[in-house]
């Protein structure tokens, strides 16, 4: 016999997925740093020459 015979469903208090303003921030953050890695190396590659 299983006891989830028993026990009623319940609604979510909240939603675990999808996690927008975590996908959003961390979209942004990783944008900020492959940016932030392309100048660098832009302005490495551009003294040398």
């Amino acid at each position: 016999m299983y006891l989830a015979n028993f026990i009623q469903p319940t609604l979510a208090q909240r939603a675990q997925y999808p996690q927008s303003t975590l996908i959003i921030s961390l979209t942004f953050f990783f944008a900020l740093m492959f940016w932030a890695v392309m100048a660098l190396v832009y302005y490495s590659l551009r003294d040398r020459g």
